[in-house]
């Protein structure tokens, strides 16, 4: 299989986006203030049409100003899971810096906590963000473990491996050491988020991790995150985990151009 194929190969258990929706117009963008772009997704969100409401916070998040940023979070609360994912991708990936408050302040919203495909797409979004007013959010619950879906403990401790500190470690660590023995079901993330947080790795085994970290803990210095995992499999999981849609998008394309050439070099070979 073709790198490029691999590399697209979906994380498993991750969140599905709803898919984009055609925006209006940047010329109608541009002409409105703030606080009409704002009046205009709270409108669209309090209507019956979920697609148009799903549109309006795309096209919202084309834009920065703190009124229409507040109006995007307000639909990290909406009704429907589609809107709430949608709302949760557009501040993920948002380049304002206030995007992360609004993702840290909506901790407390029901609908976010209560659905775990939004709450793990959240913790993947905080993760995304890289702040560490995340931390507290991400471990809350974690030794109780088995009172969260397990895609919601996958996304945490992931998230906990972009944060790039010890604390981050310390709670995937103790996640672990609470986990039973024979519980296999989340060491490929724990595996993931250590390789992530300290540039090394000791495989799918409970034990090893454990005694490796007891014995490096105290010698932790956090891993840029632009260097690569010491896995290639690793790697591309990892990058792929956290590559925006716009990115996914364009491997996909690649890998479909790739194989189309190995199309025509096949055929090309036969003729000859």
């Amino acid at each position: 299989m073709s790198p490029v194929l691999l590399v697209l190969l979906p994380l498993a258990g991750a969140p599905q986006q709803p898919p984009a929706q055609d925006p209006p117009s940047a010329a109608r963008s541009e002409a409105r203030t703030p606080a009409e772009a704002a009046r205009e997704l709270r409108e669209a969100l309090a209507g019956d049409d979920v697609a148009a409401a799903v549109a309006a916070v795309r096209h919202a998040g084309e834009r920065s100003e703190r009124p229409v940023l507040d109006a995007i979070a307000e639909a990290l609360g909406h009704a429907e899971p589609s809107v709430r994912l949608a709302a949760v991708e557009v501040l993920r990936f948002h380049p304002a810096p206030e995007a992360t408050s609004r993702l840290v302040a909506a901790a407390e919203v029901e609908a976010l906590r209560s659905d775990p495909y939004s709450a793990a797409a959240w913790a993947l979004a905080l993760g995304q963000r890289g702040d560490l007013r995340a931390l507290p959010l991400l471990t809350a619950g974690l030794d109780e473990a088995e009172a969260l879906h397990p895609q919601v403990v996958t996304a945490r401790l992931l998230a906990l491996g972009r944060l790039a500190d010890r604390r981050a470690a310390d709670a995937v660590m103790a996640f672990l050491a609470a986990t039973a023995p024979e519980d296999a079901r989340h060491l490929s993330a724990v595996r993931l988020a250590m390789a992530a947080l300290t540039g090394a790795d000791v495989g799918r085994d409970r034990g090893a991790w454990l005694e490796w970290w007891r014995e490096h803990r105290d010698d932790f210095v956090p891993v840029p995150p632009e260097r690569p995992l010491p896995d290639p499999s690793l790697e591309r999981r990892w990058r792929l985990t956290w590559m925006s849609p716009a990115e996914k998008e364009a491997l996909r394309e690649a890998a479909l151009r790739e194989k189309e050439r190995a199309r025509r070099r096949e055929r090309r070979s036969q003729r000859n």
